[in-house]
Order: structure tokens, then C-alpha cells, then sequence
């Protein structure tokens, strides 16, 4: 939605009295509340659960969001995890915004028919 017409829909809320919330949108005028994720907690538990079903050891590759501070934030908090499983290793990390046809291409410079990507990727490196 274009931030005008988040503008206008808080300014015809405020003006009915009702108090307004921010979900990760900036609004002006006054706020009641905020919605937001805290992304950096989303990402330690993504790490948390990775590293504990890979048993603390293995190669990985990361899919990413779409290039943002939230995306940031989230592989912030993943690093943070995985800075204390040395025998994971994170081979790549590309930008797949979010759609299934874009991860893969991020990804096809290690695809090659016949091997398997960890192979190519460790042969790139």
C-alpha cells in the first residue's frame, strides 16, 4: 500500500477517536501500539533449529529474504547462532526474494548436471 494511503486511513481513524497501530508501516500521529517482529529472535531460532537437526555439523547454504533491513536483521541473529557450531559451515547465502522461482536461480552457478551442488560448491571455492 503507497504510504499516502496508509497516511489517510490513520489520519480517518484518528479522526473517529480510535486509537491506531503500527505493523511494521510508518504512520504519523500518534500511535497506540506497535505490531512488529523482532527479527533477530526469528533468525537465532531458525539457527537454533538448524544446527540442532544438522547435529551441530554440516554444509549449508542460505536462502535470504528480499534485500532489507529485516532480512539483515534476520541473518544477524542466524550468525549469531552459528558462530558457536564451527563444524556447520555456510557455503553461500544468496537473496531469493521470497518466491521459489528466484531461490534456485540465485543458486544455478553450483547446479550441474550429474553432481550434486555441495560437490560444486566446494570445487568453486
Amino acid at each position: 500500500m503507497p504510504q499516502e494511503q496508509i497516511e489517510a486511513s490513520a489520519r480517518g481513524i484518528a479522526q473517529t477517536g480510535a486509537g491506531r497501530s503500527r505493523v511494521h508501516l510508518q504512520a504519523f500521529g500518534p500511535i497506540v501500539g506497535l505490531v512488529a517482529g523482532d527479527n533477530k529472535a526469528f533468525g537465532k531460532v531458525a539457527g537454533e533449529y538448524l544446527a540442532g537437526a544438522l547435529k551441530g555439523k554440516g554444509d549449508i547454504v542460505v536462502f535470504r529474504g528480499i534485500p532489507t533491513t529485516i532480512d539483515n536483521e534476520r541473518m544477524e541473529g542466524f550468525n549469531s547462532v552459528m558462530k558457536n557450531y564451527p563444524d556447520v559451515k555456510i557455503l553461500d547465502a544468496k537473496h531469493g526474494n521470497f518466491r521459489l522461482t528466484c531461490s534456485p536461480a540465485s543458486m544455478s552457478i553450483f547446479a550441474v548436471p550429474g553432481r550434486s551442488m555441495l560437490a560444486n560448491m566446494h570445487k568453486r571455492r
